[in-house]
């Protein structure tokens, strides 16, 4: 009879392992595709996410760029028109200013506005007051143009 119990025991202990064994560690199918629904929708989200990050990364560049030179104009507009404006240009020598616009030179070819350059290059063989406005105006004009 003892070992009768031992065995009615170890049959129900059996059974109650074999009950619970599909128990644990599952989840219920809805539960499961709930998760996985809202799961591929986060997903998607980050994805959409990285784009809209990707193409503010490309417009930040982008102003990034057109301040920069919009900076090269500005430097030349301080390092040149401020000189003319004030007289100091007047107080120079032929030679020292040439001299001197042609150390500016190299800065406006780097900005790669031809036209800057060709007004810039004209006034230079010139000389002359008006190519010199022109220049200028040219300048002011498209630093602003670059700014918009």
């Amino acid at each position: 009879m003892k070992r009768m119990n031992w065995v009615l025991i170890g049959l129900a202990t059996l059974c109650l392992i074999l009950a619970m064994g599909p128990l644990a560690g599952c989840v219920f199918k809805s539960s499961y595709e709930a998760l996985q629904a809202e799961n591929a929708a986060l997903v998607e989200e980050n994805e959409s996410l990285q784009d809209e990050l990707y193409a503010k990364d490309a417009e930040l560049n982008a102003i990034n760029e057109t301040l920069e030179e919009a900076k090269a104009r500005m430097e030349i507009i301080v390092g040149i028109f401020v000189p003319a404006f004030t007289g100091e240009l007047d107080e120079m020598t032929e030679a020292e200013a040439i001299a001197w616009f042609l150390e500016w030179r190299d800065q406006i070819m780097a900005i790669g506005d031809s036209v800057l350059t060709a007004k810039f290059e004209f006034f230079m063989d010139t000389f002359s007051d008006a190519a010199l406005v022109s220049f200028f105006v040219y300048l002011f004009e498209s630093t602003a143009e670059a700014l918009e």
